[in-house]
């Protein structure tokens, strides 16, 4: 999976945990990523020091995770508690990981499908 981004270029605006997690999947998949941050740096670069009020954390209004390729982040946790499907937050997927199950079972594409837009590099 590796490199097939090669060669192409990414301009990362974003100012949250998902976009700047969605640069360096890019950067790992071999896109060059140029990150442009406001004056003073990314927000969520001081966000450890607001989130230290402790009803957030027993509330689970706010949760840590650690990701593979990010290593810690603040997600958001779940908001809205049902008894009997209360919700979880979980692990981020892998880049590609999910890829080859949705081309096959929600879009009907054969192997042979697949592996020709893999060399187009429609898909990684």
């Amino acid at each position: 999976m590796s490199g097939c981004l090669d060669g192409v270029r990414v301009l990362e605006l974003a100012r949250f945990q998902a976009g700047p997690r969605g640069g360096m999947l890019l950067s790992d998949l071999g896109a060059e990523v140029i990150k442009i941050e406001p004056p003073g740096g990314e927000e969520t670069r001081r966000m450890p020091p607001m989130v230290r009020g402790q009803s957030l954390w027993e509330r689970e209004m706010l949760v840590k995770i650690d990701d593979p390729v990010a290593g810690e982040l603040y997600v958001p946790g779940v908001t809205v508690r049902l008894s009997r499907t209360p919700g979880r937050v979980g692990p981020i997927p892998a880049p590609g990981q999910h890829t080859d199950e949705v081309l096959r079972d929600l879009l009907g594409l054969d192997g042979a499908a697949i592996d020709a837009l893999r060399r187009g590099r429609a898909v990684c």
